[in-house]
């Protein structure tokens, strides 16, 4: 087509625009006249296409400032949406002015393109990103769920091991958990460790208040089957021991719950206490006669309870008295510079050397007697709790001897 020397061929170069249907059209409209100019092939059986002009400069003079703008290499050109013939169509306007014979012709030049297409293609890239940012949740998630387990992995370890502890096959946590809970488990282990020695005190108090018993109630026994159960001295007897088994309770009882007291500075003269410990002695193994002998020169006192010193005392004068033949001998003297030594030696048969250290703990006999096989242990334990130690040693009387040795402060 030629209008005005303007050469408009039918066919372009670029090829949608030459193809029916392509979805990329373009027409050329005389602005003044409004008349449409030129339009390409593809605008073939598109409806109400020659009244495009029309619309156009109605829709660039009302919507202008809906129009963007850009400006190429000094040329400027619009983009906008617009309908020809019901169809949306995005598209670009470029307006240009041509001077023949003195005459200014202005023309705008339209390119429009389906916005069907476009929408398929939105809706394809909508599909693309909600699929991308599912696969991505889903992996972050994995990420996470991995990340907890790892991070819950010492809590659940921890959890199986206090359900070790609880079912009794593991006495404390195990070591190599990360700093944030070594706090936790350290607290734990101190914990369980201050219940167990808790449980093992009670158990221990329980068994030497039935061993610190066994002596009066034997005594008890023995007085009644000598004497009448109604006179004077069996009640005496019965009012001092009932008396010291009380002691004893309480005494038992108070270690239970808190341990060994702490050395006192109130000093317990040993003679008073040693002849109260001998005369009841005397009357449980009156069968056998026993001899005591107690050497005092020094008027030796003991600096601690006198609950402690009764059954240290008691329990080391009971075996002496269990093994000894017909003598003990209890000797004390005081050192200035060493402290307090006690002896008890017996003429029994003695102990075996291999085995003195042995009889020093918890269930350890040195016969084959029913005993509990914890006096002497207690006795250790107590002399211990006192910064002190114990020695055993071939007595003169032939027996056992056991030496104490407290030092002093």
């Amino acid at each position: 087509m030629i209008k005005d020397n303007v050469r408009l061929p039918a066919r372009v170069s670029f090829a949608e625009l030459n193809q029916k249907g392509s979805g990329l059209v373009a027409v050329v409209c005389e602005e003044h006249s409004k008349t449409l100019t030129w339009r390409s092939l593809s605008t073939t059986g598109i409806k109400q296409i020659d009244t495009a002009c029309e619309r156009i400069n109605h829709f660039l003079t009302k919507r202008n400032a809906e129009l963007v703008v850009f400006n190429i290499d000094g040329i400027e050109s619009r983009y906008g949406e617009v309908d020809l013939g019901n169809v949306p169509l995005l598209m670009q306007m470029l307006r240009i002015q041509r001077y023949h014979q003195k005459q200014k012709n202005s023309y705008i030049i339209v390119v429009a393109q389906t916005a069907q297409e476009l929408e398929s293609q939105l809706k394809d890239y909508t599909k693309q990103v909600y699929s991308s940012s599912v696969l991505i949740f889903l992996f972050f998630t994995l990420i996470l769920y991995i990340t907890i387990q790892w991070s819950l992995s010492s809590l659940t370890k921890l959890t199986a091991e206090l359900h070790d502890i609880k079912q009794g096959e593991r006495d404390a946590l195990s070591d190599g958990y990360e700093p944030e809970l070594q706090g936790l488990t350290s607290t734990l282990n101190q914990l369980l460790h201050s219940e167990r020695e808790q449980k093992f005190r009670y158990q221990h108090s329980m068994n030497d208040l039935a061993h610190s018993l066994k002596t009066r109630l034997a005594m008890l026994k023995a007085v009644s089957d000598e004497q009448d159960t109604k006179t004077n001295d069996f009640k005496q007897v019965l009012n001092e021991q009932v008396s010291q088994m009380d002691q004893i309770v309480h005494y038992q009882l108070r270690r239970a719950v808190s341990g060994r007291q702490s050395i006192s500075s109130k000093p317990v003269l040993l003679a008073e206490e040693i002849n109260k410990l001998t005369n009841t002695l005397t009357k449980v193994y009156r069968h056998k006669s026993i001899e005591f002998e107690l050497l005092d020169p020094d008027r030796a006192a003991f600096f601690g309870q006198q609950d402690d010193l009764m059954e240290m005392m008691g329990n080391l004068l009971e075996n002496a008295c269990k093994f000894a033949i017909s003598k003990v001998r209890v000797r004390c003297s005081v050192d200035k510079q060493q402290g307090l030594f006690i002896s008890i030696e017996d003429d029994g048969p003695g102990v075996d050397v291999t085995i003195r250290d042995k009889i020093l703990q918890r269930g350890v006999r040195a016969d084959s007697s029913g005993g509990q096989g914890i006096g002497l242990a207690v006795s250790n334990e107590i002399i211990n709790s006192y910064r002190g130690n114990i020695r055993i040693f071939d007595s003169e009387l032939g027996g056992a001897g056991f030496a104490l040795h407290f030092p002093l402060d």
